[in-house]
C-alpha cells in the first residue's frame, strides 16, 4: 500500500491524477501522517531543482550523436560464430563424459567376455564372408 501511495504522490506533481486518485491520495494522507512530511520534502526538492539552470557546452549533441552512430556501426554477431562457440563450450563438458562412458563400457566388456576385441564389441563370433552376406540379405 505504501508503494502505491508513493507512486500517487510522485504522480501528483505532474498533475496527471484522476479524481479517484486525488481522493485516494487525500485519504492516504489522513491514514499515514508521515507521508505529509514526505510530500513537503519532495515539494522543496522540486522547487530547488526548478531553480537550477542546466546548460550543455556547444557541440554536446553532436558528440552524443557521433557516439550513438559508432555504437550502432559495431559488428553484429554472426549466428554461425555464436553457434560454433556454444558448441565448443558444450563439447568441453560432453567429451569427458562420453570418454568415461566408453571406458566403462570397455571395462565391463572385458570383465564379462574376458577380452576386448572387435568380435566382443560387435557381439559376433568369427564371422565368415558367407555369414556376412547372409546377414546383410537377412535384413531385407
Amino acid at each position: 500500500m505504501i508503494k502505491k501511495l508513493k507512486k500517487l504522490l510522485i504522480k501528483s506533481y505532474s498533475n496527471n491524477l484522476s479524481y479517484k486518485e486525488q481522493d485516494e491520495l487525500q485519504k492516504d494522507f489522513a491514514r499515514f501522517p508521515e507521508t505529509v512530511q514526505q510530500k513537503e520534502e519532495l515539494s522543496s526538492l522540486i522547487q530547488i531543482l526548478q531553480k537550477r539552470n542546466y546548460s550543455f557546452q556547444p557541440g554536446f549533441s553532436g558528440k552524443i550523436m557521433r557516439e550513438i552512430e559508432s555504437l550502432t556501426s559495431l559488428k553484429k554477431p554472426d549466428p554461425r560464430e555464436y553457434f560454433e562457440t556454444q558448441l565448443s563450450l558444450l563439447f568441453r563438458w560432453v567429451a569427458p563424459a562420453g570418454t568415461a562412458v566408453i571406458i566403462i563400457f570397455l571395462i565391463s566388456l572385458y570383465l564379462t567376455q574376458g577380452t576386448v576385441s572387435v568380435n566382443a564389441i560387435t557381439g559376433i563370433d568369427n564371422l565368415t564372408f558367407n555369414d556376412a552376406i547372409t546377414l546383410s540379405f537377412y535384413n531385407y
